[in-house]
């Protein structure tokens, strides 16, 4: 089944609008608004990423309008996400603001919020993202043709399925599936892929790059169909692979 995407691309470094879709900088904040922090360790966490979805061409189901942030922990080589309980967001963390407010209620000092190591994170400065026009990816490309950084569409794997491999802790805040359950081995398509972010890979050095998932690997989010329409984003699962 086709499913509709976006797919975009990083432009060169650049100082970004707190408004601005982005990898990296600093996010868009309101003053009364909690910067986020790593649950267990209380340090600040690294915008990793943001979609101001008024800058996003048309996608069936997801919003029209608002800013998706991406937090990820800069202290930390696998950058917060957690092998075992992808889907909760301890040293990770998914905001999502429905409206925006006037510059002028926003933060703009953040040197209080500054906790990265430049070694751990995957990327080193700003960079705006450029949208390309909605389109539609089938469930069975070619591997090649589902690389990239996307909004929707299918999702690319770097060793396999985590769903059918690791689904019972992938339950979404439930309690678990036991493997003798039939459940545990569903995948990837009862889900929708929020975003994924791939390595930029330089062509003339496969280890450098705007953007690089440890060795060359991707990070994927997913999120349910009925968590998606609610705008919940608290139970997105946070996947990264490698090579």
């Amino acid at each position: 089944m086709p499913r509709p995407v976006v797919r975009f691309t990083l432009g060169e470094t650049a100082a970004t609008t707190p408004y601005q879709s982005k990898i990296g900088g600093t996010p868009y904040l309101p003053k009364n608004a909690g910067y986020p922090h790593h649950t267990g360790k209380k340090h600040p966490l690294t915008l990793a990423a943001q979609i101001n979805f008024a800058e996003v061409p048309h996608l069936p189901g997801f919003p029209e309008h608002g800013i998706l942030q991406v937090f990820i922990d800069g202290l930390s080589y696998n950058m917060g996400w957690d092998f075992e309980n992808q889907s909760v967001q301890a040293g990770w963390r998914i905001v999502y603001y429905p409206e925006l407010l006037p510059e002028s209620e926003l933060q703009t000092d953040f040197s209080a919020y500054q906790a990265a190591d430049s070694d751990c994170l995957p990327f080193s400065g700003e960079f705006p993202l450029i949208f390309q026009t909605a389109g539609e990816e089938e469930e069975d490309a070619d591997f090649k043709k589902l690389e990239g950084h996307k909004i929707g569409g299918c999702p690319i794997f770097i060793q396999g399925d985590p769903f059918w491999e690791y689904h019972e802790d992938i339950d979404f805040g439930n309690n678990g599936t036991d493997f003798d359950d039939p459940a545990a081995y569903s995948n990837w398509q009862k889900y929708i892929l929020l975003l994924q972010l791939d390595s930029d890979i330089n062509e003339n050095d496969r280890y450098t790059g705007k953007l690089m998932w440890g060795d060359s690997g991707v990070a994927n989010f997913f999120i349910t169909p009925e968590d998606l329409a609610k705008r919940d984003f608290s139970r997105t699962a946070f996947m990264f692979d490698c090579h």
